[in-house]
């Protein structure tokens, strides 16, 4: 809505025609919009025709599918192209230039894929409007404790726990001291409405466990500091699962009566829940006792006698393993054997 006196409401009998408004800013394409957006300067049958002596209104179209986010500046024109003043061309001390701007601001609407193994690191696309291809942008996972303390500002997180060598923080989030693991690698938009960001989320399956309740935070280098980019796109678009995984067995083979000692390496591991190790050869399928972990990346499990209860008459097998919690086979990084030997 553009506001000022004079304006001719029966513009569409009147020698210098009806408005619209001249959308610019350096570098970028310039729209122009009346009653609807218009493809040129003429803006033909969509002049906009003032609502009273005092208001106009003029439509921008989508701005953001050739233009990056920003101020664009708004000149009000007749339908025959000659400009309509603005106090501050005719006298600057009567109004000022940012009463001729808008402002427009990116947004993001959606990421995929919408979750991770934490013993890679992470790449997410993300997909918005109004993105700046001149611009760093980097992405930010955060995670709110079910215990997070409340806060109004960084500061009131101090006394919250963090765990400096995983590359850690805590923060003030929605008024949440919320666990926070960034990638100091930044990246410029492929497009206007597209853009990939790196999480190394091997630091947080390192220290912490898994977890389904991840928010991703969008941010862009702007005027000398991270900025956060609005997400506006559905509930819950903005989270990610970071997923507990594993990526080793050592020693990769033992004596086929078992009871020896068996590590697995990974990352999130739940330091609070129990695990097995699963053996299996054909019909054949053992379960070692279960183990908490040492930390979220390590567990030891102990190798059940195979020979006496793998039902295969005493020999040796070479097994697939799987790790295993409440049931559920723990994804693997690549498929895993582990040798009973004679």
């Amino acid at each position: 809505t553009v506001f000022g006196t004079g304006f001719d409401t029966g513009c569409a009998t009147g020698q210098s025609g009806c408005y619209l408004c001249k959308f610019e800013r350096a570098n970028s394409v310039t729209y122009y919009g009346g009653s609807i957006g218009c493809s040129d300067s003429s803006c033909s049958g969509a002049l906009s025709v003032p609502t009273s002596t005092t208001e106009i209104q003029c439509v921008l179209g989508d701005w953001s599918v050739v233009n990056a986010a920003g101020v664009i500046g708004v000149t009000l024109l007749h339908g025959n192209g000659s400009v309509v003043t603005h106090v501050y061309d005719a006298s600057p001390t009567s109004g000022a230039a940012a009463d001729k701007e808008i402002l427009t601001k990116q947004s993001w609407t959606a990421l995929s894929p919408t979750s991770s193994l934490l013993t890679t690191t992470a790449t997410f696309t993300v997909l918005g409007a109004g993105f700046d291809v001149s611009e760093s942008y980097r992405c930010v996972a955060r995670h709110t404790p079910t215990n997070a303390i409340e806060c109004a500002a960084d500061t009131d997180c101090t006394s919250q726990a963090v765990t400096t060598d995983c590359l850690h923080g805590v923060v003030c989030y929605n008024q949440r001291c919320t666990e926070e693991v960034s990638y100091d690698t930044n990246s410029i938009p492929s497009s206007l409405s597209t853009l990939q960001c790196t999480v190394n989320t091997t630091f947080w399956g390192s220290c912490f466990a898994s977890t389904a309740t991840v928010s991703l935070i969008l941010e862009t280098f702007l005027a000398s500091s991270w900025q956060v980019v609005t997400f506006s796109g559905a509930t819950g678009g903005d989270t990610v699962a970071f997923v507990e995984s594993w990526v080793s067995a050592t020693p990769s083979a033992g004596n086929k009566f078992g009871f020896e000692s068996l590590t697995i390496t990974g990352a999130g591991f739940d330091v609070n829940s129990r695990y097995q190790c699963r053996f299996s050869f054909g019909t054949a399928t053992l379960d070692s006792e279960s183990v908490l972990p040492t930390d979220p990346q390590t567990m030891a499990c102990v190798t059940p006698n195979w020979a006496s209860t793998a039902g295969l008459g005493g020999g040796a097998a070479t097994t697939s393993l799987n790790v295993v919690k409440d049931g559920a086979v723990i994804t693997a990084e690549n498929s895993i054997s582990y040798d009973f030997q004679d």
